[in-house]
């Protein structure tokens, strides 16, 4: 199977918990999936597999180098690293969205807070998780402050 064919696979697997943590927040499948980490696991087997085949297929001159960006450039001139990078961000980037929206339904925060920050995980992993965070810790006092009152 050709990469392009792949990376369109890869795609459209990881599409489908989205949709369910973005639209279908309570569904018993969304819920299970949170719980069990599913699809990112999944996705990281894949990620495994996937990176033994790019290996295989280097050349004897390809020299793995994460230590320089040249290095690290000239791995990614394959098309298979490529698809092995774009699935370790599908796999962190869902890992993220799931825990966040976990989280977030524990905390009992507004899934409407929500949507934006998933789609920014999504699309800007690091980026979504930062808001969450930061949505954190705004709503940390008012929480701490409400379990003041109930104790009083």
């Amino acid at each position: 199977m050709d990469t392009e064919m792949l990376f369109k696979i890869f795609n459209t697997v990881a599409i489908v918990p989205w949709i369910w943590l973005i639209c279908l927040p309570k569904f018993k499948g969304t819920q299970w999936m949170m719980k069990s980490q599913f699809f990112p696991f999944v996705l990281a087997v894949c990620y495994l597999v996937m990176m033994v085949v790019s290996i295989s297929q280097m050349d004897g001159g390809t020299k793995i180098d994460f230590s320089t960006l040249e290095g690290l450039m000239a791995m990614f001139t394959n098309p298979m690293a490529v698809l092995v990078g774009w699935i370790h961000y599908l796999c962190f980037d869902l890992f993220v969205g799931t825990w966040v929206l976990k989280d977030s339904q524990e905390r009992g925060l507004s899934h409407w807070f929500m949507i934006p920050i998933l789609l920014f995980c999504l699309m800007a992993g690091p980026f979504g998780f930062m808001l969450y965070y930061l949505l954190r810790l705004i709503k940390k006092p008012v929480n701490q402050e409400l379990e003041e009152i109930k104790e009083f």
